[in-house]
């Protein structure tokens, strides 16, 4: 199935016919490759600024080189058919790394780094795949057990009576993106980027169980007869009814439950945590232990309410946790950096290099940017 760089666009820039919709969507679920280009060209897309103010000339000069960036983050060869809309594509996403400000005759380029949006990818129990976006009011499904309805940034799963047997769905959010998904019991699941989420449609039995990669904010639904269970990797957080944060991202080397409002009971390898409010566990991955402290919870659950807040946090914790939202390539030229401690707060939406500008004005450290690579030295 082919399809034409302006359906793609269209749909990109929100002024898609109804048909086009219809079109682009097929396209992406008719193969996962094309789910998987969709992503890529989208998030090239989204860091577009102006890019009429770029000369024609000056795109197609650089054309070459986006190619080449598009080809090295391509990982999979059903991608190589899809050359000529990689190249319409490369014409356009030349801005989003060559963004140019015109200022008389003279052209001045500027990094710009962008924030996530909301986006994620619903897998259902048949395989199928359907995206969802914002502004894409859809229902997803309906039947006998549940009717899915999908808008405003929530996936909402409504009940319909009790299902014999229930499927299971997995919603994906990838880096720079996040959703929110109200479960079948009326749980609210804030799920923030690179993170993956496994539920029933619909819960049956003693127990409601979820599987998580990542980090989420869940507000439980209480239901005194059915203890609600999240397994997060080597976490396993059991709850009847509260609200708490996971963080449990397969490659960081510590994982985290916060807690803000009830009770629960951490279970972990090496011993079981039962916690009240302002009391986060953490478990070390490396070493197999785990403790509890009491925290700030504001500092761990303000992603989900739109802004970023840090008091004396290691840099190396502060900017892992920025750089699954915006994206981040990071790597540390001088790894001594790491620990030095920083405070400050930064909108979930804002510029993210003017935050990074007030910890380069300690002196103490220096960000090196190129698109969304970040080197980080000693000042």
């Amino acid at each position: 199935m082919n399809i034409d760089w302006l359906i793609i666009k269209h749909n990109l820039e929100g002024v898609a016919s109804e048909e086009e919709r219809s079109l682009y969507r097929q396209w992406i679920e008719a193969d996962s490759a094309h789910a998987a280009y969709a992503r890529q060209v989208e998030s090239y897309y989204n860091r577009l600024d102006a890019p009429d103010a770029l000369s024609e000339e000056r795109l197609q000069a650089k054309l070459e080189e986006i190619n080449r960036l598009i080809r090295q983050r391509t990982q999979t060869r059903r991608l190589t058919r899809w050359v000529s809309v990689a190249a319409s594509v490369a014409v356009v996403a030349g801005a989003a790394y060559f963004y140019a400000h015109r200022d008389g005759s003279e052209t001045v380029e500027e990094q710009v780094i962008r924030p996530g949006r909301p986006y994620a990818e619903l897998q259902l129990a048949d395989g199928k795949v359907v995206i969802l976006r914002q502004e894409a009011k859809q229902v997803i499904a309906s039947d006998e057990a549940a009717e899915i309805t999908n808008g405003d940034n929530v996936l909402v799963y409504t009940p319909r009576g009790e299902a014999a047997r229930t499927g299971y769905h997995v919603i994906n959010v990838p880096s720079g993106a996040e959703y929110e998904v109200q479960l079948a019991d009326g749980t609210r699941v804030f799920l923030n980027s690179s993170s993956q989420l496994r539920f029933p449609v619909t819960f049956s039995g003693p127990e409601r169980e979820v599987f998580l990669t990542g980090e989420a904010f869940f507000e439980v639904a209480r239901d005194t007869a059915r203890r609600f269970t999240v397994r997060a990797g080597e976490m396993t957080v059991v709850a009847l009814g509260t609200a708490f944060n996971v963080k449990a991202y397969p490659r960081q080397t510590t994982a985290a439950a916060t807690l803000t409002e009830g009770r629960v009971k951490v279970i972990l390898p090496d011993r079981e945590h039962e916690v009240t409010p302002g009391l986060q566990v953490l478990f070390d991955k490396t070493t197999n232990t785990s403790g509890v402290k009491e925290v700030n919870v504001a500092l761990y659950t303000s992603w989900k309410d739109g802004h970023y807040s840090f008091n004396q946090m290691p840099l190396e914790e502060i900017i892992s946790t920025l750089a699954v939202w915006y994206n981040l390539n990071v790597s540390y030229q001088d790894p001594e950096v790491k620990e030095i401690p920083f405070s400050g707060q930064l909108e979930r939406y804002g510029d993210i290099t003017k935050f990074l500008d007030k910890f380069e004005s300690t002196n103490e450290v220096q960000f090196q940017i190129q698109g969304n690579n970040v080197i980080i030295k000693k000042k």
